[in-house]
């Protein structure tokens, strides 16, 4: 009796935990501006089949249903993808590994690879699914560490102990590896390479209320600066066959 009270209780809370984690990822300069312009640029349209690759909680393959797509999601962690299914029940989630998914070639319309590439034991073959399960003319969202402009350097293996990031790619070779597998950046942008960027986005990170109070700063300042050539972090879009960058 007390289990089944405390799975019931654990399903009613869900609706609140999902609302309070989109009203955090809304307001969060970060995440809006490293994934949420790379998941606008590719325009999910209603009847499109969409693959999140490690989904985490599922907030942008909730997103990607939303708008009416059909969408599979997903993550190494079977716990995740448990809780996912419970929030975003128009969601097909899946534990298992971006590497090897068994999904069949050419068969999504769009691919969301989402701060995750740089945690994946093996990013060449991650890259190369991808290419594999995504149709001809079909749009990539990929955004991920970098950690490539000389303010950040000293953070790096700090920011990768703590985040278990295994590799940082700089911009030129991540779009190498896209081309090798056929995928041509349409768009990219680095981001926080402007001058107060690790200070702001170290005092973004501190898990207290500090988060608030720098977080229009960081907004401002990153919109200001644009696209830094370098920085912290890349977002880019692709797609499958050759297509002008923007």
């Amino acid at each position: 009796m007390r289990e089944q009270l405390t799975v019931a209780a654990r399903r009613a809370s869900i609706p609140l935990e999902r609302r309070a984690y989109e009203a955090y990822i809304y307001f969060d300069p970060v995440r809006h501006l490293e994934i949420g312009s790379a998941f606008e640029r590719v325009a999910i349209r209603p009847g499109e089949r969409v693959l999140d690759l490690g989904c985490g909680r599922g907030y942008w393959a909730g997103k990607a249903a939303r708008a009416g797509a059909e969408v599979v999601a997903y993550d190494v962690k079977r716990e995740r993808v448990e809780r996912a299914a419970l929030r975003y029940p128009r969601v097909r989630f899946v534990h298992g590994s971006a590497e090897e998914t068994g999904l069949g070639d050419e068969s999504f319309d769009v691919v969301l690879i989402l701060s995750v590439l740089e945690h994946t034991a093996e990013p060449e073959r991650v890259l190369a699914e991808i290419a594999r399960v995504l149709r001809p003319g079909g749009r990539l969202a990929l955004t991920t560490d970098t950690f490539d402009d000389e303010r950040w350097r000293p953070s790096r293996e700090r920011h990768a102990a703590r985040w278990d990031v295994r590799r940082f790619f700089a911009r030129a070779e991540i779009e190498g590896l896209l081309a090798q597998n056929g995928l041509t950046v349409t768009w990219s942008k680095a981001l926080f390479g402007f001058r107060w960027a690790p200070q702001l986005l170290r005092a973004r990170m501190a898990g207290n209320q500090l988060h608030w109070v720098v977080a229009p700063v960081v907004w401002v300042a990153a919109l200001s600066a644009g696209d830094t050539g370098r920085g912290a972090l890349l977002s880019l879009t692709a797609v499958k066959g050759s297509s002008p960058v923007e």
